[in-house]
């Protein structure tokens, strides 16, 4: 028999782990009261949680940075979810339960072989036998098989997790992709040896990197012999880290690693052993004489994320404990210490650090282990003390400020060491007499006449099944959350024909715990409460029951096999389908809110789709055998995607009178074709037979031949219902969706009889194919195509009168417009933007130019005109970026419906925006503040200004920002200050602050005179005009003695300049007006707004922070 012993993980995971499941992607949201969210607002602790009412848990994030853009969200967080820690779990890298979530991964969910192996056996399976080679899927697909091959039965599954990404992919032959939901995403496999990388493109066009970072060890060996016989042992990669997000228009983010130093750890020990089927009687499986099995040589993770550089220039950086093992410090070399959030070229930072605890099997939670508790690495290993994360502190940098961000409490009742066989069929505590520190961890089971095993049944003790769960989350501003819970039941079972034999156990089995009540507290309004109670119906549970035994031997002769040893173990060898985790999901949930006193403040009830939701059932076996026979195959058998989908939700006052109500339909896409690149998938059970222990001659006992399939749930439908004194107000909206499963049309009603019909236009629906000749713009076009992007190019807004019906005669044209992408070299730029001039509805036939009769390709004429840079009728281009920066931000648009051009200058090391300047164009300004620094004698071009990076200084103090220049005589080393010669033909404004004299004014052969406007603080703002005729520089320099300098800027007479400086992790630390004055930003060592002041110190407003 093959022995694959899998990575089950330190928890190093930098990333919520994915669960193996079928997650969706895309499609409108359904109304934001469908998605259970905060209960509350107070002191802002109600926007750490979020309640999953489906099936009953919470999730908490705890932000450390957030960076979004509108591709997704990449920031650092902590995650938490309540339904119960398993009894082996292993604490993370910030504690126990908690997850760090930061950048992304690609997760290997292993079938068989490993795809991209290829590797000879050690020694041949027996006496006589030819060795055997294993081979991989991928190399099945190049290479084929023969008599000396050990075949690879099944595609691997890799779960990507990343940004905007959450798919499952395999891939097939000549490389082919399946997904799961189905995504147009380009996968690219870069492979060296065993050194595997993947990239991955997705429809916007941003590129994910990722390298290995968490090894697992596998072996094939003779059936029940562990360290006998031993065929063949691998290493494979079981995890990707990711190492760079190259987004569409240019910018990046990049993560940086170590080597972990990790050596190999024995992570769990399972009890296990060989039973003959008609005595009983057991056997050890391995040598030693022992049923315990260690899983010697796990893998561990190989990198550790060091920092994550982001395109604005801020820099998350990780620390980690390097002490080693003593009591009361944490006993493991690489916990997370602290993450410190900086920007780049700045010592201005906040840290995040962490206060850890410990969960001492039989102390609750201590500030530090018993000695005698303490092995090596104990927040990983094997003993009963797991670390917990008891708080997070903020502190500055520079010691100015330090104050608590969150403190966390748990359960205090006792979770059994790792390796005890205390816990039920699902993993969670049961408290379990007969389930010893490592004692056996079998399920009890009878087999012939005898029985052995322990209780493995669910607690009926919520405490027993909550130990150590998350109880109380406080944050700094006295706001306080509390979580009570209690066991799920009144579940039922909806899979039919469930087997009846002694062996299948739990088919009645509850899995972990369900929220019963939220609190929420302030301390600014103490004696006040809101407290939630949440009751739960139409419970159903999914994969339920399972099997703990596996045939290892026959007798008898093919087709008449006698059945006669089991292996039997600690864990599930039948599949789970888990949906987000949990094996249930419930139909209706009802929440109560009420204050501190009892009196009703409102409810609200749920209905959400189940396993069984009236007469559909959203199972699907796409094999040859169902997940509760053998040979057990670990694949899809529910249609997941339909599960937990929000159905309907109405909403009641303070006196039970209904508010509103709001109901959702949907349909369901189901694609069998997806998975047509891959081979089918076969799972075979072989077993020994008599003294034979040939693996790979000993007969089949089952097969299992399946292909995966793919799936999605679009909503189709919402009526939103208000209800008033005497009647209600309704509105009815359908979505309609295309090929790509994008959403093509919304179609709504409102309360006055009216139909309105927005249809979207996509770049693939305009242009079809690869036409290398097209010309330029429908060339982007047809490059987005190729390339797989998928981009909203127009969008037309309907009137269809009381009638509704989608017909070309009945349609009129309210509103349209076109949006122009620029594409070329990975990068995609949004450019121009086209809007519909009409005074009034034009009907469609006029529009389009399209009878009933005519051809649907020119439905999009007025698009492929747009991008063609042709005139189209009706339309207007309202603007056009004619010049992008490195990062793809615009320096220059084209205003067409105002006749102006804006320009603005940025700083491509930040992203910030330095200034914007309407009625001008950017060969028109220039602006500095000299915040960008340079080596030593070195020239620094920034906003069309140069200057030497050795002129910078803080000497005089500044006007705004960090830093000033120094003007001296021209030729001494600072030099002067040359601004490029804008556009000639017009009259130009000139400002700039100064200190300590007036600098001199050059300019196309002569002297300019400026005229003092303001003073502040010593510094005077000079403003002049200058006339430019032709090619040339303007240059500031001193005449005499160090004149310092700040705020330059430049700009066209008749346009209206604004600038900014910026603190570092902060935002604005000042802002200029169109006449020169400016207002200035204060921030505490934390980076929160302090006061704000105007350009001569008087305070405009200020706020204080208590901290609780």
């Amino acid at each position: 028999m093959k022995q694959i012993l899998r990575q089950l993980g330190c928890s190093v995971m930098l990333l919520l782990a994915a669960v193996y499941g079928y997650g969706q992607a895309g499609a409108p949201k359904p109304d934001a009261k469908f998605m259970p969210g905060v209960t509350g607002k107070n002191s802002s602790i109600g926007n750490s949680y979020s309640p999953n009412l489906y099936d009953g848990s919470i999730n908490v994030t705890i932000p450390i940075y957030d960076f979004s853009n509108d591709h997704g969200s990449y920031g650092v967080s902590f995650g938490y979810n309540t339904k119960g820690i398993r009894v082996d779990e292993i604490a993370g890298l910030a504690g126990l339960h908690w997850t760090i979530n930061a950048g992304g991964s690609i997760s290997r969910v292993l079938k068989d072989l490993p795809d991209e192996l290829e590797q000879g056996h050690s020694i041949a399976p027996a006496p006589g036998q030819p060795v055997m080679y294993a081979r991989g899927r991928w190399k099945v697909y190049t290479l084929g098989v023969d008599a000396y091959t050990q075949a690879d039965g099944e595609n691997d599954d890799f779960v990507v997790s990343a940004g905007n990404l959450n798919f499952t992919f395999s891939i097939g032959e000549n490389g082919a992709v399946f997904t799961h939901p189905n995504r147009r995403v380009r996968i690219e496999k870069q492979q060296t040896n065993y050194d595997l990388k993947f990239i991955v493109t997705d429809e916007s066009g941003n590129r994910y990197y990722f390298e290995p970072d968490e090894y697992a060890n596998g072996r094939v060996t003779n059936h029940d012999t562990v360290n006998n016989n031993l065929l063949m042992d691998y290493r494979y990669i079981s995890r990707w880290a990711i190492s760079r997000i190259v987004f569409a228009e240019g910018s990046e983010i990049r993560y940086e690693y170590a080597d972990a130093n990790e050596k190999d750890f024995n992570l769990y020990a399972n009890y296990q052993y060989t039973e003959n089927v008609v005595t009983g009687a057991a056997k050890s499986i391995n040598s030693n004489g022992f049923n315990w099995v260690s899983t010697e040589d796990m893998g561990r993770s190989s990198l550790r994320l060091l920092r994550i550089r982001y395109p604005n220039g801020t820099r998350a950086i990780f620390s980690y404990d390097t002490l080693g093992s003593n009591p009361g410090i944490v006993p493991c070399l690489g916990a997370l210490k602290e993450i410190a959030i900086q920007a780049t070229g700045s010592a201005d930072c906040i840290r995040y650090v962490l206060d850890r605890g410990w969960h001492a099997a039989g102390f609750g939670v201590v500030d530090s282990i018993p000695g005698y508790l303490v092995p090596d690495c104990d927040y990983n290993n094997l003993s009963g003390g797991r670390m917990v994360l008891r708080g997070i502190s903020m502190k500055s940098c520079d010691g100015s400020v330090a104050e608590p961000y969150y403190r966390f409490a748990y359960s205090p009742y006792k979770l059994p060491r790792r390796t005890s066989g205390q816990l039920d069929r699902f993993g969670y505590s049961n408290a379990s007499a007969g389930g010893s520190v490592l004692g056996d961890n079998v399920p009890l089971h009878t087999i012939g006449t005898t029985t052995r095993g322990v209780d493995r049944s669910a607690a009926t003790n919520v405490n027993v099944i909550g130990a150590a769960n998350l109880v109380q989350m406080t944050n700094a501003y006295g706001g306080t959350v509390s979580f009570t819970y209690e066991l799920n039941s009144d579940l039922q079972n909806k899979i039919p024909n469930l087997p009846s034999d002694s062996w299948f156990m739990g088919q009645n089995d509850n899995d972990g715990l369900r929220i019963k009540t939220i609190t929420e507290t302030d301390k600014h309004y103490a004696g006040n409460a809101r407290v939630t109670s949440f009751t739960y119906g139409g419970g159903q549970r999914f994969l339920t029951g399972g099997y703990f035994h596996y045939l290892s031997k026959v007798t008898g002769t093919m087709g008449s096999w006698a059945r006669q040893d089991y292996i039997a173990g600690p864990y599930r060898i039948s599949p789970l389908q888990l949906i987000n985790g949990s094996n249930h999901g419930y139909s209706q949930v009802k929440a109560e809110v009420k204050d501190q006193s009892g009196n009703l403040m409102g409810r609200t009830e749920y209905v959400f789709s189940n396993l069984v939701t009236g007469v559909d059932t959203y199972l699907l076996n796409r094999g040859t055998r169902n997940y509760y026979q053998e040979p057990y195959t670990d694949r899809q058998y529910i249609k997941d995607w339909m599960l937990g989908l929000p159905l309907q939700t109405t909403e009641y006052d303070q006196n039970n009178q209904v508010l509103s109500k709001v109901t959702n339909t949907y349909s369901e896409v189901l694609d069998l074709n997806a998975s047509a690149p891959l081979l089918d998938n076969v799972k075979t059970m072989r077993a020994q037979l008599n003294g034979n222990i040939n693996p790979f001659t000993d007969p089949v006992i089952a097969t299992d031949t399946y292909r995966p399939y793919s799936g999605k749930a679009l909503l189709t439908g919402t009526l939103s219902e208000k209800f008033v004194s005497g009647g209600s107000i309704s509105d009815n909206v359908q979505y309609g969706y295309d090929s790509h499963d994008n959403l093509k049309w919304i179609k709504t009603l409102n309360s006055r009889g009216i139909y309105t019909l927005t249809e979207n236009t996509y770049n693939y629906d305009v242009v079809e194919g690869n036409n290398p000749g097209a010309p330029t713009g429908l060339g982007y076009l047809y490059g987005m195509n190729a390339d797989k992007i998928e981009k909203l190019v127009g969008m037309e807004r309907w009137n269809l009168g009381t009638t509704g019906f989608n017909t070309p005669s009945n349609k009129k044209l309210m509103d349209a417009s076109i949006t122009g992408f620029q594409y070329g070299d990975g990068l995609l730029r949004s450019q121009s933007l086209h809007t519909l001039q009409t005074g009034s509805s034009i009907p469609y036939a006029t529009y389009t130019g399209v009878t009933t009769a005519g051809p649907l390709s020119a439905r999009y004429n007025k698009i492929r005109s747009a991008y063609n840079g042709d005139a189209v009728g009706s339309f207007v281009k309202v603007s056009e970026v004619k010049q992008y920066d490195t990062k793809g931000n615009p320096l220059e648009t084209q205003l067409l419906d105002q006749g102006i051009y804006k320009a603005m200058i940025w700083d491509t090391a930040t992203g910030n925006k330095l200034a914007e300047v309407s009625n001008a164009r950017y060969n028109e300004i220039a602006y500095t503040s000299f915040e960008r620094g340079g080596a030593a004698g070195s020239t620094i071009t920034q906003g069309r200004i140069s200057y030497l990076a050795s002129g910078l200084s803080s000497a005089a103090g500044t006007i705004s920002g960090n830093m000033a220049y120094a003007l001296n005589a021209l030729g001494l080393p600072q030099g002067s200050l040359n601004i490029s010669g804008p556009a000639a033909g017009k009259t130009y404004i000139l400002g700039f602050w100064a200190k300590g004299g007036v600098p001199a004014v050059f300019g196309y052969g002569q002297g300019l005179s400026v005229m003092a406007l303001y003073s502040s603080n010593d510094w005077v703002y000079y403003q002049g005009k200058v006339s430019v005729t032709g090619p040339g520089t303007i240059t500031l320099s001193a005449s005499g003695a160090t004149v310092y300098v700040d705020e330059v800027r430049l700009f066209p007479e008749g346009s209206m300049m604004q600038n900014w400086t910026y603190k570092p992790l902060c935002g604005a630390s000042s802002a200029t007006d169109a006449a020169g004055r400016i207002t200035y930003y204060e921030y505490d060592g934390l980076g929160r707004p302090t006061i704000v002041r105007n350009q001569e110190g008087h305070i405009l407003s200020r706020t204080h922070y208590v901290i609780y």
